[in-house]
């Protein structure tokens, strides 16, 4: 059943190409994302349980909800004809010393902390501290710093397009890797690649072959940091099973532990944002964990693909009402950066990542507040900037 679905991805991914010929159009990136991860589900060897339950559906109603409607949206959203603005050159300066400061700063701190309580393990102390599923090993209260992570995210954005100078670019791209590497996440990796690579490629400085160089060097980081994560375990980690770990074992989990409306409250996964802001204020219920649960399959995972919270709060008719919605969104905002408003490519890139991600988990809605972060810190250098039709370049 799964290599049907893959065989519809194959499809959606040569009809999207053929209406979009751009592989970063939503339509082509999509699908062909699930194409890979399928794929390496059967080439790269593991020892996961057999893909047989409810997943092929739902990523097959997934899939034509998401580019359908890509598609139609993406026909229908004329091209902006506004005025540019420049983003202000101060904030961005603003932007790039905080990251530069404050990056350092908090990686130090983890570093130190990790180091004096756990020093024979304390890789494995970071990522401990970094998904939070032993309350005697929390992070240091960093107070305001703690939105630092995501401005150097976007400040990475601003330096790869508005920034010559190749010491900036430079130092902003290694506080990014940094971030990624004190809270040892491979998807903090991921992010930083993928964003580097859809910018590079769209100002010309990468080609396909620069991606795939890029990916293999992940792969190789993927398996070491393994090897780091865990510690004095005495187990033993090979490269296929680190691989297949971390790409494809989401699939199984989502196929053998997800339950259909098993959510307790109404939409309590994909409205999580809104409990988190009312339950202080005694308006609902209590939000649910961020993380999900470890299950076995038979390795242990806590991934369960894009799918996952439409899917346990309103079951696969949620996973095609909400693929319709995803679907219109990225294939409206796709449309819009084309037009080379810099604000509405940054905006889009920072959307494309988390679909490219898709495979691990859902990343939008999920973590609501980390993307509104995202946008905010985004539109603000344009707000505060000025019309005009000429894009400068930073020294």
């Amino acid at each position: 059943m799964l290599l049907m679905v893959m065989l519809l991805a194959v499809l959606l991914t040569a009809l999207g190409w053929y209406v979009a010929r751009d592989i970063f159009a939503p339509c082509v990136a999509g699908p062909g994302i699930w194409v890979a991860i399928i794929a390496m589900y059967y080439v790269v060897p593991n020892d996961f349980f057999p893909i047989c339950h409810d997943f092929p559906l739902s990523l097959s109603l997934w899939l034509v909800g998401f580019v359908v409607a890509s598609m139609w949206a993406a026909w229908k959203t004329p091209l902006s004809t506004s005025a540019q603005r420049e983003p202000n050159r101060m904030v961005l300066r603003v932007y790039v010393a905080i990251t530069l400061t404050a990056v350092p700063l908090m990686s130090f701190m983890l570093l130190w902390k990790a180091f004096t309580e756990e020093p024979e393990t304390m890789f494995r102390y970071l990522r401990v501290m970094a998904v939070g599923f032993d309350d005697n090993i929390q992070p240091p209260n960093f107070g305001p710093l703690v939105y630092a992570t995501g401005l150097a995210y976007v400040t990475l954005l601003f330096v790869v397009l508005y920034f010559k100078n190749k010491w900036v670019i430079g130092l902003v791209v290694f506080m990014n890797f940094l971030t990624a590497f004190v809270t040892m996440a491979k998807i903090s990796f991921l992010t930083v690649l993928f964003t580097l690579m859809y910018l590079g490629y769209r100002r010309g400085i990468f080609k396909l072959k620069h991606m795939v160089y890029a990916l293999c060097i992940f792969l190789i980081l993927c398996f070491f940091m393994q090897v780091a994560r865990e510690g004095d375990s005495g187990e033993q980690v090979g490269i296929a099973s680190s691989l297949s770990l971390y790409t494809t074992s989401a699939m199984v989990c989502f196929d053998y532990y997800a339950v259909p409306d098993s959510a307790i409250n109404f939409g309590e996964h994909v409205l999580r944002f809104f409990y988190a802001i009312g339950h202080p204020l005694g308006l609902c219920a209590e939000p649910v964990n961020v993380l999900s649960e470890f299950v076995y399959v038979p390795d242990m995972a806590n991934t369960y693909t894009i799918l996952y919270p439409f899917y346990i709060d309103f079951g696969n008719v949620g996973v095609f009402i909400f693929s319709l919605f995803y679907g219109a969104f990225y294939g409206f905002l796709y449309k819009k950066s084309q037009s080379g408003n810099k604000m509405l490519m940054i905006i889009y890139t920072i959307f494309f990542v988390l679909l490219m991600l898709e495979f691990f988990a859902e990343l939008v809605f999920s973590n609501l507040s980390m993307t509104i972060q995202y946008v905010i810190f985004a539109i603000l250098p344009f707000i505060i900037g000025k019309e005009r039709n000429d894009i400068a370049i930073l020294k």
